[in-house]
């Protein structure tokens, strides 16, 4: 999914996915959905669906397997692979073994305290929330916008979740984590110390970039293909 915000026509993705130190551990498909203000709110979590519906058609085309299916996303990308899980377990699939949530937003209603304890930070302010929040319109109260409200969290995929000490959207994840894991969803939380909003697009402002891939793709192999990890001693 991508990164930064979903609206003013900027497609700025996160690096991960296509960052030379990922290893290549299976098949990738990126996706672009429609942007607000273009194209507001419900646009696209539904694109984002829809695309997850297209990777399951053509696994065997891509040589890939339907069964082992992730999602990531950074940012915004990051609230729009929340909200996938949920519409996947709501409308009854396609079953998702995994989720990867990097500095996610998952509150729209920005009632996290890290938004005015970091509203100067650099990368992303509150002031630039704001703006997103305007051209994306969406009813921020609908668990499709903001995950962390919906009723239920159950039944939800494993979830590998990574916020940066001096992000505004730091506490979004953070709760979001706590929500996953009160329902029982197997959460890892990983807070990385002095990183700032967008370390894996701006690596040589994040020293924690590094260990936040090699923790990334560590969790999505173990994840996708445990038979990979070797067994432990005894």
């Amino acid at each position: 999914m991508p990164g930064c915000a979903s609206s003013a026509g900027s497609r700025r993705t996160s690096t991960t996915a296509r960052s030379p130190a990922a290893p290549r551990l299976l098949p990738r498909r990126r996706f672009r959905h429609r942007l607000a203000p273009g194209h507001r709110w419900p646009t696209a979590p539904e694109d984002c669906f829809a695309a997850l519906l297209e990777a399951v058609r053509r696994a065997p085309v891509w040589d890939a397997d339907a069964s082992r299916l992730a999602v990531a996303g950074d940012s915004a990308g990051g609230n729009l692979a929340a909200v996938t899980t949920l519409v996947a377990r709501d409308r009854h699939g396609p079953d998702i073994t995994f989720q990867a949530l990097l500095s996610p937003s998952t509150d729209l209603t920005r009632s996290s305290p890290s938004i005015l304890e970091n509203a100067h930070a650099p990368i992303l302010t509150k002031a630039d929330m704001d703006g997103y929040a305007r051209h994306y319109r969406a009813d921020v109260h609908h668990p499709y916008a903001s995950p962390l409200l919906a009723e239920d969290h159950a039944r939800l995929p494993a979830a590998l979740v990574q916020v940066a000490e001096h992000d505004p959207l730091r506490d979004d994840g953070l709760r979001y984590s706590r929500a996953l894991r009160a329902s029982g969803v197997p959460v890892r939380a990983t807070t990385h110390v002095g990183g700032t909003h967008g370390y894996f697009a701006f690596p040589h402002f994040n020293a924690v970039a590094p260990q936040a891939l090699s923790e990334l793709t560590t969790e999505i192999r173990a994840a996708l293909h445990p038979e990979d990890i070797p067994a432990g001693p005894g």
